[in-house]
């Protein structure tokens, strides 16, 4: 919306300023910290081009249906893919491979992994939703190169950036809301963190206790707000969805986080997620 005030351009390409200076801002910050990115469709193909146009700002890169999207030139991501020396995971559905085999073929890291399901799987990060039965596999993949290549090996280390959709800061001035811990919706919210707890068992109370305090509906249209705390990805527009609660829940659970912990989300997307996130700063 300030973009547009601005009369500033706002096509998907325009996001990348976005993103690097994030980048660049957290660096500064946390200068010994590790920074991964996280990129869905279009905006995989952006942190493909962040981290070989910022080689020595990223440590890990994981790409969802990256492609040649935009209107710049045929080999656009695959010339800055040439520069990329930190580990890259790159999966996809089956059927879109060749829109990345040649990005692949040119990033010259020898940590290069690449992912393509036994189905016809799904485009982007919704390959790793719950209502797809083949999730599970994606899963595996991502979690065996966080794992090998991002998980920290050094107690001393403790500091973790993960980048995916949206900036909250706790120093950003909050908005004139009621308190998250208000009664608002607050048996929803309950409910809702019941079932992460018993159906889906998962066991993380800091995790359920940060998604019972971040009221879901403010974060869904108005004539969605009823379907907020359903059991089910919920799709808000402009071609976003907040994605389904224990989903939210278990990948918050992934990222080990603690207070002396650090975490960044860049891009577009619903803030959901990241308000989930303050939680733990």
């Amino acid at each position: 919306l300030q973009a547009t005030k601005l009369g500033k351009p706002t096509d998907y390409l325009d996001a990348f300023h976005d993103m690097e200076s994030a980048v660049k801002y957290i660096k500064s910050q946390y200068a010994k910290a590790k920074i991964v990115i996280w990129g869905s469709s279009y905006s995989a193909s952006l942190v493909i081009k962040l981290a070989g146009d910022n080689p020595t700002l990223i440590n890990g890169v994981l790409a969802f249906s990256p492609g040649e999207y935009f209107d710049r030139s045929k080999t656009y991501i695959k010339d800055s893919a040439k520069n990329v020396k930190c580990p890259v995971f790159i999966t996809s559905a089956s059927k879109e491979e060749k829109a990345w085999e040649e990005i692949f073929h040119a990033l010259p890291s020898k940590y290069k992994h690449s992912f393509l399901p036994k189905t016809h799987g799904n485009h982007g990060s919704r390959a790793l939703w719950e209502e797809f039965h083949d999730s599970k596999d994606y899963w595996q993949a991502v979690s065996e190169f966080l794992h090998q290549y991002i998980g920290e090996k050094d107690n001393n280390n403790t500091n973790m950036q993960v980048e995916s959709k949206a900036i909250i800061d706790k120093e950003t001035p909050e908005p004139n809301w009621p308190h998250p811990r208000s009664g608002e919706w607050i048996q929803q919210r309950r409910q809702m963190v019941q079932l992460i707890r018993d159906y889906y068992g998962l066991k993380d109370e800091k995790v359920l206790k940060a998604m019972e305090n971040v009221p879901r509906h403010w974060f869904t249209p108005g004539k969605k707000v009823s379907l907020a705390y359903a059991d089910s990805p919920l799709p808000i527009g402009y071609d976003q969805t907040i994605s389904q609660p224990f989903i939210v829940a278990y990948m918050t659970s992934q990222l080990k986080l603690d207070k002396n912990k650090k975490v960044l989300e860049i891009g577009t997307g619903s803030g959901y997620q990241a308000a989930i996130l303050t939680e733990f700063t």
